[in-house]
Order: structure tokens, then C-alpha cells, then sequence
């Protein structure tokens, strides 16, 4: 753009080449050399706008410092054309984006006209001043002594009168013009009405005859002038073109139109101003197409395509005359087009694109966003206005809104809230929007997507909204597959619905659209975007959660394969395909189990191998962290092999460096002490077993009850009479010392180990029974009493309640009866083909020949007839025997005939 400072540097140049000045000047002219060097840096292109604009700041606060800090030094008038200078022109048109030309010629945002009323007014102030500074030092200076030496001599004088006599005239016919533009209400207007500096004499003015003298009195009183005299060609194209505007305020169009002849050639913004006031002179004359033409024709110029806030101007004046010709009631539409064939451009970059149309939706919220009906508006800029209530909504919600709470209700779109009315008029734009049928597919996906997130932000916690959601995002993703918001589109979907589907539905009926929902979302992900990041994340998750649960493995192994070998979870991805077929194998059935379990070890093998070599070659954290995870599961993976194999010497090669390779990895270090703790167990290892669940009970106390309660339940099963298990004592005694510390440990309140009503029997049984066997009387009696108390239901607890009962009849005489009546009390429940009747039946027996001391007791006898009527192994061994024993021990010298009853009485 022209400069008008055409003599700064100049200036700025002879102000440096002074060696000998009063320690006053030095320091100014110190000031003026950084306001400088400001200046030189805002003009870099290549810096960042947000840079420049920084500079530009400090370049203005530079030049009010020096003025206000030497307001007696000669060049302060100066400073203060340069104040005005920057304001004007650098300022309200860069970082001010032309906000003085969209005030004259288009729809300025409310930032814009606070803009054009701060500059015009601070810069008429300054040029005031400067006026009346120049005046009276164009006297004084000359009158100095030193003044042909400083001034004269040093090319100082020519160009300080320069600044004079066009700069200064130049810039208070724009700030008068820019002033007489501001509406009524402007703060600005009034104060210059109140008291017109230019105009002593006059009062109480109307505005409207401010405005005029404004132009007339300060625009065109100081721009003609100038248009006779020799000055730079920047200045006399700017002279001009302010001259033309000036004249145009005034009504003279006739008078203007000569002078923008030689500007509208320029492919600047001179020219592309000029031809902005030739078509207001154009519709002033009534000539509206020919108005409306010329301000087609610069459309495709270069100036134009560089600067797409001038092209937005241009669809301003555009839209500002339509709206103001006659017919414009019989087609208000028609009004609109410019801007839909603004961002509709084929030559407009894509971030442009969406610059602008933020741009154009951010002012239409500063006016009246209900004043005009949707339906006016052409797709893109309705487009444009609905993302701006969208926004407007995110930004009035944001500050309420906690991303951690997602499935509480939401008080940023409460009822009260703030941020509601504009979702709900965002929503009912798109709504409208996708209700035309002839909209391009772009901008059909793009107003789908936008909607959903409308629909959802207004309350994410509303099942039956996020679900619409979900339906709309998938529908987008099927029907527009090319285009890009698709791929997001249908990537939110199916995370929104794995959310859903993890929550607790309100009813079956909801449950059932959930799945429906996802199941749709997957098929859409899975067909049309195979290779996608959220296609390969959910092939993973879907296996998980849906195949496996349902026992589908094998597709489940099939959807884990599919995972490409350079995404991060590849390689878990393939544990948990051999995990599937694991599944799958030993669903099948032992007679089809074996080869695939054989084919299943060798391929986890060569994982193993895989995950070694990829921890040996790869030092990145990360990826060492899931090598080592990878190894892990394979290797638990091959002992769930071993152990189904009931290969125990395997589980333990398996098993041996895992503990020291995931020891600082609970969930991985939890598994593989569990395994070595069921292997154990599986070989009948129990001391082994006992030692390596304590090693778990100390790192996972909390988790310890279901790794330690099955062992202790099969190992205290090996002192029951109905196993046939035969050991020594020395062994037995050992097992039982282990077992009793391990289920006392288990039970300490301070380790508030989670135990179901079960597990802490199941505890409390091995402690008695080692309790008994130490002879730790107190306790073991304190504990039996206990479990009398409350004595459990089920028969093998029942026996084992009266096992613990007939071994501690020496502690408590009671305790006899009580296992006898808990054997009767069995006896009666189960029949003969159940475990525990016939050990019932010895148990019982055994107390009656103890209670008969040295006496002979027929009913045993005969119990043992009857019972041989019933079985005639009588239960095999070990009862046999022992049945035997007692018959043989209780015969009377002349039996009687024997009972004909099948089930002796107890």
C-alpha cells in the first residue's frame, strides 16, 4: 500500500548523522531510531503476523512516549504526524484487518468501528496539535542561531516542511473522513461535535452538519491544495483517492468520478479502493447493473487473490447494493450470493476458506442473529453461520464444562446456561442446511459432522441424543466414504458407542439399539475404511469385547491378524490371536485339541522369539515396554498350553526367567505367580505350591483369594476319607505346618485380604485342622465354636466341618457328638451314590464303637449288614475295611436274621 511517511527514512537517516547534539536530542533521537528499527521489523513479511503486530504496538507506544516526554523538542510535530500516520493506515490495516474501508464501504465488526473511532480520533488529536507545533516553529526555528548549521545544512529543514505541508494534510483529511463516517452514537462524534476544533465560532451543529464540515472544511480544504503541487506520486494517488471518497460523502459524485480514472488502473489498494467509490458514484447515478458490474470485474485481479479480506470488502459492497435496489423485496435472496460465491472460489485455499467464513459467521452473531430467515441464505454462508453459533456455544460453555465428568449432566448447556440458545440455533441451522436436496456432498458430510457435535455437546450425557449422534456420524461415513471428515466422522461414532455400550444401559430395549448402533458403526469402519488407525484400534476391541465373549475365537484370531505389523499394538495384538485359538482348541474337545495346541505352542514360540529380538534391537522405552509386555503373555500363554497338556516340567521352563523379566509389572508379575502356583499344585508339588502362593500373598494381598483358597481346598481334600491319597506322616505333618501359617497370614485383619463368605471358610478350615494338629488347643477351640455357630449347608462343607469335629473330640468331649450329629445330618441329604454318604456312614460308626468302649454294640454290626445289602463292596476302600473291621469287632455270638430294609437307620 502507499506510504505516506515518504520521507521518514530520509529523516530518520540525517537524524543519525549528527556527531555533536544536547544530551536532549540524543536521547530523542535515540527513542526515534528504536520507533525505527519497530517500524522495519512490522514491514518484514516473513516474520509471523502475530510478530509484527507485536512490533507495530511497541512502534506506536515509542512515538506517544517521545511526545509525551519532550513536548517542547522541534520535532514532536513530527512524531505526531508519524503517530497519526501509523494509526491510519499501518494499524487499522493490519491488525485491524481494513477496518477503515469496511466502515465506509462494507459490514465492519463491532471490533473494527471501536477501531476506526480509537484511531481517527487519537490521530486528529495529535494532528491538531502538530498543526498548530508546525505553525509556530516555521516562525521560531528560523530566528535560531544554529538553525542553518542543524537544520539548513543537514537537509533537515526541506523534509520537516515536508511533513508539513503534505503529510500533514494528507492524514487529517482521512481522520476528518473517517470521523464522518462514525455512526451517531459514537462517543468520538459527539465529543468533536460538542466543540468542533477547527471551528470556534460554531455551535450547537447538528451531526449531520459535523459530518459535512468534517469533509468539506478538513478532507476537501486540505486534499485540493495539494492536487497542483509537484509532490511524490505515492502522495499525490493518495491525495487523490481520498479526495474522490471525501466528495462521494458529500453527494458530488460527478466531481469524484474524474479523479478515479487513473487510480482504478492501479492493481492496489488505491485502485481497488477507487473502484469501490466509482461504484457508489455508479448507484448514485441509478445505474445499478453498471454498479454492480464493476465490482464483478476486479474479482480475478491479483491484488484481489493476495488479499481475501478485500475480496470479503467486495462481497460487502456487493451485498449492500442488491439489498439497496428497488427490486431487492422480490428477490432478497439474490442479496446473499456474493458471499456463497466468495468461499466457493475455486482459486481460495482451504484454510482461507474457513478464515472467512469464521470471518462472516462471527458478525453475523454481532448483529441480530434470529433478524434474517435461513432459508435466505445460500448453503455456504449459512454453513458459516451456524459454525459461528457452534463456536459461540463452545466458547460459552468451555469455562463450565469438566471433560472429566463426561457422564454426569453437563451445567454448561443447562437450561440457564448460557451456551444453549446457540446450539439449539446451530442445530436448527444444519438442519436446515441438510433439508436442501441440491447441497454438494462437501458440505452435506461437513454439516453432518457439525451437527452431531451440536446435538451431543448440548448434552453428552443423554443416551437417546448420543445414540442419534452416533446413527448420524455413521450415515455420513457410508454415504460420503471420499470425503475428509468422514474418517473422524465414523472414528467418533464408534468410540461414542463403545462408551454407550460400556455404561449401564436404562433398558434391554436401549441395549438392544446400542448394539444395533455399533454394530452398524463397525461394519461401516470395517468395510470403508479397513486401513484406518480406528479400523486397526477397533479390530482389537471387537475381538475382545464381542467375539470372545460370545465364544466366536476363531473370527476373533481372524480380526486380531488383521492388525498391520507397524501398528504399536501388533504385537499384543498377536498374543491375543494365539490366545483365541488357545480358546478356540480347547473348546473343541479333547479329541481335536491335540494338533492345534501343538501348532498353537509353535507359533507362540516364534512370537517369543520375535518379541526377544525386537527388545535386543530396540532401545526406544516404549517400544522395549511392549516387547517385554508381548513376551509376557506369550510365554503365560505357552504354561496355559503346558498346563492343559498337563505338561508340568514345560510350565516351569516357561516360567523360570518371566518372574525377574516383568517384576516391576503387576498385571503381567499377578499371572505368572498364579500359573507357577497352579502348576505346582497340578503336580502334586504341595510344599513347592504353599511356598510360591506365599510369595503371591506378599505382593498381591489384596488379589491372594483366588490363587490361595482352591490351593488350600485341594490340599486339605488329601486329608479327607474320601480320597484314597496315602503319605507319610513326616510329609503330611510339613503340609499341614505350611498350609496352617499360609491360611493364618491369609486371615490377619490388617491385610483386608477380599474374601467371599466361601473363600474365608475354606481359610478357616485348613487353619483348624493345623491348629489340631499342632496342638494349638485355644485357638483351634475358639475357631471350631465359631464355625458350629454358623455351620455351612452344602455337603462337602458339612463333611469337612464334621472332619474338623471328629479330630478334635480329645480337645472337647462335645465335639464327638457334634461330628456325629453333622454325620447323621448328611447321611440323611445325599444318597448312597454321593461322595460323602459312605465316609458319613464310617465316621458314624467309628464314633459308636469309641462311645461302646469295650462293649460289643449289635447295631453296628447290623448297620454294616444292611449297608452291604445296599453295596456289597460296601463303598470300597477306604471304607471297605474299615467297615469290615467294625462288623468283625461288633458280631454277636448268633446273629439274627438281617433287616430287609435297603437303608439301615442312622
Amino acid at each position: 500500500m502507499p506510504r505516506l511517511s515518504f520521507y521518514l527514512f530520509l529523516f530518520l537517516s540525517l537524524c543519525g548523522s549528527l556527531s555533536a547534539r544536547a544530551q536532549t536530542d540524543a536521547q530523542a533521537d535515540a527513542a526515534w531510531e528504536q520507533v525505527h528499527q519497530l517500524r522495519a521489523r512490522y514491514a518484514q513479511p516473513d516474520l509471523p503476523a502475530e510478530d509484527r503486530f507485536a512490533a507495530l504496538d511497541q512502534a506506536l507506544d515509542g512515538l506517544r512516549a517521545l511526545v509525551a516526554q519532550f513536548p517542547q523538542h522541534w520535532q514532536r510535530p513530527v512524531w505526531q504526524t508519524e503517530l497519526a500516520d501509523l494509526l491510519l493506515y499501518e494499524w487499522l490495516t493490519g491488525p485491524r484487518q481494513h477496518a477503515d474501508l469496511f466502515v465506509e464501504f462494507g459490514l465492519p465488526t463491532t471490533a473494527q468501528r471501536q477501531a476506526v473511532e480509537q484511531a481517527s480520533l487519537e490521530s486528529f488529536t495529535a494532528l491538531r496539535e502538530a498543526r498548530r507545533a508546525f505553525d509556530r516553529l516555521s516562525k521560531e526555528l528560523p530566528a535560531q542561531p544554529d538553525h542553518e548549521a542543524q537544520r539548513v545544512q543537514t537537509q533537515k529543514w526541506p523534509l520537516w516542511l515536508a511533513y508539513r505541508d503534505h503529510n500533514l494534510p494528507i492524514l487529517t483529511a482521512k481522520a476528518a473522513l473517517l470521523l464522518s463516517l462514525l455512526p451517531a452514537d459514537s462517543p468520538a462524534l459527539k465529543k468533536i461535535a460538542a466543540a468542533p476544533p477547527w471551528l470556534p465560532e460554531a455551535t450547537n451543529l447538528t451531526l449531520d452538519n459535523v459530518r459535512r464540515r468534517l469533509r468539506e472544511d478538513l478532507a476537501i480544504d486540505n486534499l485540493e491544495p495539494l492536487t497542483g503541487q509537484e509532490i511524490p506520486a505515492p502522495l499525490r494517488a493518495e491525495t487523490t483517492g481520498l479526495l474522490a471518497r471525501a466528495l462521494l460523502g458529500l453527494g458530488r459524485g460527478e466531481q469524484a468520478q474524474p479523479l478515479l480514472a487513473e487510480l482504478q488502473a492501479r492493481n492496489d489498494l488505491l485502485g481497488f479502493t477507487a473502484t469501490l467509490v466509482r461504484s457508489r458514484v455508479l448507484f448514485g447515478q441509478k445505474d445499478f447493473e453498471a454498479a454492480l458490474q464493476l465490482l464483478r470485474e476486479p474479482a480475478q485481479s491479483s491484488f484481489l487473490q493476495s488479499d481475501p479480506l478485500c475480496r470479503l470488502l467486495l462481497a460487502d459492497a456487493m451485498f449492500l447494493q442488491h439489498r439497496a435496489q428497488p427490486g431487492h423485496a422480490q428477490d432478497p435472496s439474490a442479496a446473499y450470493l456474493p458471499y456463497d460465491q466468495l468461499l466457493g472460489a475455486a482459486d481460495l485455499a482451504p484454510d482461507l476458506r474457513a478464515g472467512l467464513g469464521l470471518w462472516l459467521g462471527k458478525r453475523w452473531l454481532e448483529a441480530d442473529p434470529d433478524a434474517t430467515d435461513p432459508k435466505l441464505l445460500p448453503p455456504l454462508l449459512l454453513s458459516a453461520v451456524a459454525q459461528a453459533n457452534l463456536n459461540q456455544a463452545r466458547v460459552l460453555a468451555r469455562p463450565q464444562t469438566n471433560p472429566s465428568a463426561a457422564a454426569s449432566p453437563s451445567p454448561a448447556t443447562g437450561p440457564a446456561s448460557p451456551a444453549l440458545p446457540y446450539y439449539q440455533r446451530a442445530t436448527a441451522l444444519y438442519e436446515n442446511l441438510l433439508a436442501r436436496p441440491e447441497l454438494p456432498d462437501s458440505l452435506r458430510a461437513v454439516a453432518m459432522s457439525d451437527l452431531g457435535w451440536g446435538l451431543y455437546e448440548q448434552n453428552p450425557s443423554d443416551v437417546t441424543q448420543r445414540l442419534r449422534v452416533a446413527f448420524l456420524w455413521t450415515d455420513l461415513a457410508k454415504r460420503f466414504p471420499s470425503q475428509p471428515i468422514s474418517d473422524p466422522a465414523i472414528t467418533h461414532a464408534v468410540a461414542l458407542l463403545r462408551q454407550l455400550r460400556s455404561a449401564a444401559p436404562a433398558s434391554p430395549e436401549q441395549r438392544q439399539k446400542i448394539d444395533l448402533a455399533y454394530q452398524q458403526a463397525v461394519d461401516v469402519l470395517f468395510s470403508l475404511y479397513a486401513d484406518s488407525p480406528a479400523a486397526d484400534e477397533e479390530r482389537i476391541y471387537y475381538a475382545s469385547e464381542v467375539y470372545e465373549p460370545s465364544g466366536r475365537f476363531t473370527q476373533a484370531a481372524e480380526l486380531y491378524n488383521q492388525v498391520p505389523a507397524d501398528h504399536p499394538k501388533y504385537l499384543l495384538a498377536q498374543v491375543a490371536r494365539l490366545y483365541a485359538l488357545w480358546h478356540a482348541a480347547t473348546a473343541a474337545g479333547p479329541t481335536t485339541q491335540a494338533p492345534d495346541l501343538q501348532a498353537l505352542a509353535q507359533q507362540a514360540k516364534e512370537l517369543d522369539q520375535r518379541a526377544a529380538e525386537l527388545r535386543q534391537r530396540n532401545h526406544n522405552p516404549n517400544a522395549q515396554a511392549v516387547a517385554i509386555d508381548a513376551q509376557a503373555r506369550v510365554r503365560l500363554l505357552l504354561a496355559d498350553v503346558a498346563l492343559t497338556e498337563k505338561n508340568y516340567a514345560a510350565v516351569e521352563a516357561v516360567l523360570a526367567d518371566l518372574e525377574a523379566l516383568v517384576a516391576k509389572q503387576p498385571d503381567l508379575l499377578r499371572p505368572t505367580l498364579a500359573k507357577r502356583v497352579l502348576a505346582l499344585q497340578e503336580s502334586g508339588r504341595w510344599l513347592d505350591a504353599l511356598a510360591a502362593a506365599g510369595r503371591f500373598l506378599d505382593a498381591f494381598p489384596q488379589e491372594a483369594a483366588p490363587v490361595l483358597c482352591p490351593l488350600l481346598d485341594r490340599l486339605d481334600n488329601q486329608f479327607q476319607p474320601i480320597t484314597t491319597v496315602v503319605m507319610d506322616g513326616r510329609t503330611a505333618q510339613a503340609m499341614l505346618q505350611s498350609a496352617g501359617e499360609l491360611a493364618e497370614r491369609a486371615l490377619e485383619p490388617q491385610l483386608k485380604l477380599n474374601l467371599a463368605p466361601l473363600q474365608r471358610q475354606s481359610l478357616e478350615f485348613m487353619l483348624a485342622r493345623a491348629l489340631i494338629a499342632r496342638s494349638r488347643n485355644d485357638q483351634a477351640i475358639a475357631l471350631l465354636d465359631r464355625l458350629l455357630a454358623q455351620p455351612p449347608q452344602d455337603a462337602p462343607s458339612l463333611g469337612r466341618l464334621a472332619e474338623l469335629c471328629f479330630l478334635a473330640e480329645e480337645l472337647n468331649p462335645a465335639y464327638q457328638n457334634a461330628a456325629r450329629d453333622l454325620y447323621t445330618r448328611l447321611i440323611q441329604g445325599l444318597k448312597p451314590d454321593q461322595p460323602w454318604w459312605w465316609a458319613a456312614w464310617m465316621r458314624r460308626l467309628q464314633i459308636q464303637d469309641q462311645q461302646a468302649g469295650t462293649n460289643t454294640d449289635q447295631e453296628i454290626f447290623l448297620a454294616v449288614k444292611q449297608l452291604e445289602m445296599i453295596d456289597p463292596a460296601l463303598g470300597r476302600d477306604p471304607f471297605q475295611s474299615e467297615f469290615r473291621r467294625l462288623a468283625s469287632r461288633h458280631e454277636p455270638p448268633l446273629s439274627p436274621p438281617a433287616s430287609s430294609s435297603p437303608n439301615p437307620d442312622p
